[in-house]
C-alpha cells in the first residue's frame, strides 16, 4: 500500500501491485474505492484467485479484482464496523470456493465473512472469549481451516476452533495449566524422588563438564581429598621410581 504524493503532503492511500518480470520489479497502481481510504488488507487471493480483499478506514469491506481493475463493496450491516486491523483468510481446498475472511470488530469482537455453496456471502459474529476481555492485534494465520489464534487484551493466547461442528474458544494458558496439574497428580511419590535423583545426578554432570579445563584438576584432587584410603593410594605400594627407591 502506498499513498500518492503531491508535492510533501500525503492525499490519499492506494494498493498497488509489485510484479516480477524479467528480474525487473515494476509498481501497477491499483488506486483505492470510492468512497474512502485504504486501512489494511484482510485477504490477497487465496480465498479468490485475482482479487484482494481490503477494510477501508470507514471500517467496510471492499475488494479489487485484478483482471477487471474494478472495485467493489460488499454488503455489510451498519451496526458492524470492522478494525483496521489486517484480516486472515482461509479456504477449505483450493478445488472449493467455500472459505471465509477472520476480521476483528471495532470494538474487539471476531467477525468471520464466510462464502458457501447454499448461503452464498454471510457475516457471522463470534464476539470474543470473554466478557472482560476484547481482541487485540490481527487474527493469526488459520489451520486447517479449523483453528485460528488470537491475543486477547489480557496478553494471553487464545483458540478459535470447530469441535463437531461446533465453534469454541480456548485460553492456551489455562490448558496448559491443566495438564501440568494432571501431570503432577499421576505422578508416584517414589517416582518423583527418583526424577529428583536422576535430575541430580545430570546436573552434576552438567557442571563438570562445563568446568574450565584447567580447572579440572585442581577439582579432581579436592574429590580425591575427601576419599577414604585404600591399598592402592598407600605410599609402600607406590612404584619404586616414585619411592625414591632408584
Amino acid at each position: 500500500m502506498k499513498a500518492k504524493m503531491s508535492g510533501t503532503k500525503h492525499i490519499y492511500p492506494e494498493i498497488s501491485k509489485f510484479p516480477v518480470a524479467l528480474r525487473k520489479f515494476k509498481w501497477k497502481d491499483c488506486r483505492y474505492p470510492a468512497s474512502t481510504k485504504i486501512a489494511s488488507i484482510a485477504g490477497q487471493e487465496l480465498l479468490r484467485e485475482n482479487v484482494v480483499f481490503v477494510i477501508g478506514r470507514n471500517g467496510r469491506l471492499y475488494q479489487y479484482n485484478k483482471v477487471t481493475e474494478l472495485w467493489h463493496e460488499h454488503y455489510q450491516s451498519q451496526h458492524l464496523v470492522l478494525s483496521r486491523s489486517p484480516g486472515t483468510a482461509m479456504r477449505l481446498s483450493s478445488l472449493s470456493l467455500q472459505g471465509s475472511l477472520f476480521m476483528l470488530s471495532a470494538d474487539g469482537g471476531l467477525v468471520e465473512y464466510n462464502w458457501n455453496l447454499s448461503n452464498g456471502w454471510n457475516w457471522i459474529e463470534h464476539g470474543a472469549p470473554d466478557p472482560s476481555v476484547i481482541l487485540v492485534g490481527s487474527p493469526g494465520p488459520c489451520f486447517t481451516g479449523a483453528h485460528l489464534f488470537l491475543i486477547g487484551s489480557d496478553g494471553k493466547v487464545y483458540l478459535r476452533f470447530l469441535d463437531d461442528g461446533a465453534w469454541k474458544w480456548r485460553n492456551h494458558l489455562e490448558k496448559i495449566e491443566e495438564n501440568l496439574q494432571a501431570l503432577n497428580k499421576n505422578c508416584d511419590s517414589k517416582q518423583g524422588k527418583d526424577d529428583n535423583s536422576s535430575f541430580t545426578h545430570i546436573l552434576s554432570e552438567k557442571v563438570v563438564k562445563e568446568k574450565n579445563f584447567q580447572k579440572l584438576p585442581k577439582f579432581v584432587r579436592n574429590i580425591e581429598s575427601t576419599l577414604p584410603e585404600t591399598e592402592s593410594m598407600k605410599p609402600d605400594v607406590l612404584p619404586p621410581k616414585q619411592r625414591g627407591d632408584g
